[in-house]
């Protein structure tokens, strides 16, 4: 049945089926196999769900304000609300719950100790900078009007998402060189549910050169159009969505928002996009107990979102299915021969949509922006953040002046980088196993020690290491180890 425009843009749910192909195309260096009971999205979601970094997700706390107690939102709480989300909004959508599933639980498993904080301290020591904090030595310090060295701008940066993108294509070791083995689809939206560049408040923001050759090989169709779909822009959303409930039961629960401030805060912005009964509750939630009233604000929050977010992106699919003929042409071949930075596809899944009345977006911005501010500016928070941010420092000084302190997988790591041909993980077990991994780590000394200051781009490779180990911690066992080396 054939719909005029008009007519699509009046449907209150997809005319048509926009799903990403199930058999997403494989990787050529990955070890894709067949099963007869699992699609291969179904596949990705498993191995993601069964990884050592999904597990750590539980030790990593999302915010310190709500880490007061045994009800604080972890990483993987995160994860799980975002992935309860995207699923909700992919279900209405018509779009492929299972690659969605993957991509929201897989998203996050880069992510540092101690929160954001943690990230861009890491950044911070993966970049030039005078005066850096690991010392004359260190390859990235800069004297005061030295120019940086562009050979080394492939080793530089650490951002979360891409480092989540590293996690699974090289960190994870179930299997063996190719990390967890996802498809392209699903890289591409673990690394996509955040902006590829920092914001101008950190320093080198634009240095992040060393994700380029995973963003390569893992995230495209063809060498130049990414893997993306539709699912990837919905987990993207579900994880904003997932930060505004649990950013205001954050401010709430730590006293920095009193309950009828934030009634008044809903009302003011909201008005027009809350339902009769969401107006009901909020007139009596702030007498309720403040358990009731959390639980009240983020349903009525997530539920303002999420049918804000549909009503738009339906009529921005019908539109877009009208716009580029694709009842005729499969959307499989489609997004081969388009970028997800085209203009008619970057607002696909979103709040605006011709003829929507008010401007919702505009309004959450706003929202944000009130929440975030009076958590930020939070003495918990400030607290914490410092401390996150003084131990992460002093870890890595550690670790980079006395490297012997690595742990034995970081040892097998530097030597792989150093030299893969002499070093493989295959011949250092082989050694490990005829000589003992005291030989392995004998080698290993042997060699840092003997790094001169010129070895720019090998003491670089230590550092990398370094990041990686230290990116992997939970909270606890960061705090662990930095009293271990130093008290």
């Amino acid at each position: 049945m054939e719909y005029t425009l008009d007519e699509l843009l009046r449907k209150k749910k997809p005319v048509y089926s926009l799903r990403a192909p199930l058999a997403a195309a494989a990787r050529e260096s990955g070890l894709k196999t067949k099963q007869q009971y699992r699609t291969e999205f179904m596949r990705d979601r498993d191995r993601v769900l069964y990884s050592k970094a999904f597990r750590r997700l539980a030790g990593k706390t999302q915010v310190y304000l709500s880490g007061l107690d045994d009800h604080r939102r972890t990483r993987l709480i995160h994860t799980l609300e975002v992935s309860q989300i995207a699923r909700s909004i992919a279900v209405s959508l018509r779009l492929d719950t299972d690659l969605v599933e993957a991509i929201a639980l897989g998203h996050d498993l880069g992510h540092t100790p101690f929160g954001h904080v943690g990230e861009r301290t890491l950044h911070e020591i993966m970049t030039p900078g005078v005066g850096h904090v690991l010392g004359r030595d260190c390859p990235l310090n800069l004297r005061q009007d030295e120019a940086f060295d562009e050979e080394l701008l492939p080793y530089l940066g650490f951002k979360h998402n891409l480092q989540s993108l590293k996690n699974a294509m090289a960190l994870e070791k179930n299997y063996g060189d190719h990390g967890l083995d996802l498809t392209n689809f699903t890289l591409y939206g673990i690394q996509a549910h955040s902006k590829s560049v920092y914001s101008q408040r950190v320093p080198n923001h634009d240095k992040l050169g060393y994700y380029e050759s995973f963003l390569r090989r893992g995230c495209c169709l063809t060498e130049g159009t990414p893997a993306w779909s539709l699912e990837s822009f919905v987990v993207a959303e579900a994880d904003e969505i997932a930060q505004r409930h649990h950013d205001v039961e954050d401010a709430i629960r730590g006293g920095l928002i009193a309950k009828e401030e934030i009634v008044k805060i809903i009302k003011a912005d909201f008005r027009k996009y809350l339902r009769a009964s969401d107006k009901k509750q909020l007139q009596s939630a702030a007498a309720l107990d403040m358990e009731t009233f959390i639980a009240i604000i983020s349903r009525i929050i997530v539920n303002m979102f999420v049918t804000n977010l549909l009503h738009a992106s339906i009529i921005n699919i019908n539109a877009f299915i009208y716009h580029e003929n694709l009842t005729q042409t499969s959307f499989a071949d489609y997004i081969k021969t388009h970028h997800p930075e085209d203009a008619n596809i970057a607002g696909l899944i979103g709040y605006g949509a011709p003829g929507a009345t008010g401007d919702f977006s505009a309004q959450a911005k706003a929202f944000e922006k009130t929440i975030t501010r009076r958590v930020l500016s939070s003495y918990d928070i400030q607290s914490a953040d410092a401390k996150g941010n003084y131990i992460i420092r002093k870890l890595f000084q550690a670790y980079y002046h006395t490297p012997q302190q690595l742990p034995n997988h970081c040892v097998q790591e530097f030597l792989t980088a150093y030299d893969s041909a002499r070093y493989s993980q295959k011949a250092l077990l082989q050694t490990a196993q005829a000589e003992g991994i005291g030989k392995v780590r004998e080698i290993f000394s042997s060699i840092v020690e003997g790094l001169s200051p010129r070895q720019k781009k090998e003491r670089l490779l230590l550092m990398r290491v370094i990041c990686d180990h230290i990116a992997g911690m939970t909270d606890a066992y960061a705090q662990k180890t930095y009293k271990d080396l130093y008290e």
